[in-house]
């Protein structure tokens, strides 16, 4: 147990990234870890008619909590695989070669588009990562028929929220992503994020991805969704409509105090309707910066969550988007400093000399 005059000093330097029990008076006034979150960022590019993928990694001991991408042009590609990856020993295993049912914590993030334009196709990946030590990955499989779709849905362990995830596609030439979105409790197997109303919601339970497979051979995929033990997680969401051949692009942000770590966005019509984004975004001192236009490295944690989609049906598109928001660990640290410092003053001064 610190004492008095330690308590004094360690609170400070915990802001650099300790984790601090403070005591006041006999009681545990709150067990912070102040390491805050941050953002590794990664390009690539698509040339004409192909692909790219991008990997970023967490720095060494932070996991990935969530990820996203953002394409250049949202008319033109398209996302074909947003997810996390896994410690193999060397630069990470895709969630596609993972198998089902409770893994470990990602380490970063891996994300693909394809270019249907005629000129290079750039492309924004990014990894969300925390100090944090008890997640956990749910891994689910799905397989889409020739032509078809399908849906696959992970649920967190009892206990546990989500506060990430993804999809992994077999074929990224062939295979486009047609939502990627966190499902929430309503007593039985999940609500989806589509049904969900706008506004600030309790946090999310589960994950559920899909993807449209217009091969002439069955698409294989993978859903994973991130989870924790965290109480104070909310979910903001939020809509957009995208008219008949064109696109939309709703963003949500966390309300203050709290930094965005994972989002996701679900579509009216899996077989019409095209994810082209889906993305966190960072402070601007306006209405925040997208992804595209952040620099490659490490950078804050972000703010929010912007994410798209294409409308290629004969109707309006209607899309749902959702950012998991969490408090920033070092306001929770200085909460429990200022607590710990001022009961610690008092004391000292009651004592007599």
């Amino acid at each position: 147990m610190l004492n008095q005059v330690q308590l004094l000093h360690v609170c400070p330097r915990a802001r650099a990234g300790r984790i601090v029990a403070v005591v006041v008076l006999g009681f545990m006034v709150s067990s912070v870890d102040a390491s805050h979150a941050e953002t590794v960022v990664g390009s690539g590019a698509a040339t004409i008619g192909s692909f790219d993928s991008a990997r970023v990694l967490c720095p060494a001991g932070m996991t990935a909590s969530g990820g996203g991408i953002d394409l250049f042009n949202v008319l033109t590609m398209s996302v074909t695989s947003s997810a996390p990856i896994f410690d193999d020993g060397g630069t990470g295993q895709r969630l596609l070669f993972t198998p089902n049912g409770t893994q470990p914590a990602p380490i970063g993030w891996q994300a693909s588009a394809r270019n249907e334009s005629s000129a290079q196709g750039d492309l924004k990946v990014a990894s969300v990562c925390e100090a944090t030590s008890d997640a956990v990955t749910v891994v689910g499989s799905g397989a889409a028929t020739i032509g078809s779709f399908d849906n696959p849905r992970v649920l967190c362990p009892a206990g546990m929220t989500a506060i990430g995830g993804g999809i992994d596609l077999f074929n990224v030439l062939t295979m486009t992503v047609t939502s990627s979105a966190p499902v929430f409790d309503d007593g039985g197997t999940g609500q989806r994020l589509l049904f969900t109303p706008n506004g600030t919601q309790p946090a999310p339970i589960g994950w559920q991805a899909s993807a449209r497979n217009e091969s002439a051979a069955q698409g294989d995929m993978k859903v994973a969704g991130v989870c924790k033990t965290a109480p104070t997680v909310v979910t903001v969401v939020g809509s957009g409509a995208a008219t008949i051949g064109s696109f939309d692009n709703p963003r949500v942000l966390c309300p203050a105090g709290m930094t965005a770590i994972g989002g996701g966005i679900d579509l009216f019509n899996v077989l019409t309707m095209t994810v082209t984004s889906s993305a966190p975004v960072f402070d601007d001192g306006g209405t925040a910066q997208r992804l595209l236009f952040t620099p490659n490295g490490a950078q804050p944690a972000p703010i929010g969550w912007q994410a798209s989609a294409r409308n290629d049906s004969s109707v309006q598109g209607d899309m749902k988007v959702a950012v998991i928001c969490a408090p920033e660990p070092e306001a929770l640290l200085l909460v429990a400093c200022a607590a710990a410092t001022l009961v610690t003053v008092r004391r000292l001064r009651a004592t007599p000399a």
